[in-house]
């Protein structure tokens, strides 16, 4: 069935979807807003779901929405049981001592049981580095995650394996490894020689391949470099 947003609608709208078990999804809300669902794009996104609201509404250019970070994971606040802001706000100072992650307060007036009062966003260079700080935090709350399903759990990072050759004749002992990688988990290979060049940077024959370049020393020099590299074939940031 055909809808409209409205005459002139514009800016960010947050769509509210149910994914059921026999695979059929139902529209539940579409909210002319920025959505709570993206407030982790403020620490972790290039430009903010906020600023491309405004961009949109006064008709400017939108910004890049690019992950800045390897995932995120956003917590609400709410008022605590006993309606204090005293009791509201121990997550907040916990937040506070935790890397990685912002404190965003909405100053509102009075701290009602089960009232939005603000929300927690939490970075990291991949997925599974977020798992012990969002369990501290939700147990302050008096929350646990739930390791039963994907609903409350933090996935694990996606593995990334460089198998490095000083040269050529490593080739038929590194191929034999990257054959057993393969046998565990669906693998892509990258490779690339500077045989011909004389000497080459491992960081910089690396540095085409992936990114584990940065964790190695790009003083080191040698000659005939051959590099073989394998890492997931299937790879993308989370956001949650």
């Amino acid at each position: 069935m055909p809808c409209s947003l409205g005459d002139g609608a514009s800016g960010v709208f947050g769509v509210e979807l149910f994914l059921l078990a026999d695979g059929s999804i139902l529209l539940n809300e579409v909210a002319p807003r920025p959505h709570n669902t993206g407030h982790y794009t403020q620490d972790a996104c290039a430009v903010s779901q906020f600023e491309n609201h405004l961009r949109g509404v006064a008709g400017l250019p939108l910004g890049d929405t690019t992950m800045a970070v390897g995932a995120a994971a956003m917590v609400n606040v709410l008022g605590a049981k006993d309606g204090t802001d005293e009791s509201t706000v121990k997550v907040l100072d916990l937040a506070m001592t935790l890397p990685r992650t912002t404190v965003h307060w909405y100053n509102k007036k009075g701290s009602k049981p089960g009232r939005k009062m603000g929300h927690i966003n939490v970075t990291g260079d991949s997925a599974s580095e977020l798992d012990g700080t969002l369990r501290v935090l939700l147990k302050c709350l008096g929350l646990e995650m739930d390791d039963t399903s994907d609903g409350g759990r933090v996935p694990p990072a996606e593995p990334l394996v460089g198998v490095i050759m000083g040269s050529d004749s490593d080739l038929p002992a590194m191929s034999a490894c990257v054959d057993i990688l393969k046998k565990v988990r669906s693998w892509g290979e990258h490779w690339t020689c500077a045989a011909r060049t004389g000497r080459a940077p491992l960081s910089g024959s690396t540095l085409r391949c992936t990114s584990l370049a940065p964790a190695l020393p790009s003083r080191l020099h040698f000659p005939r470099a051959c590099t073989s590299l394998a890492q997931p074939s299937h790879t993308s940031s989370v956001r949650r």
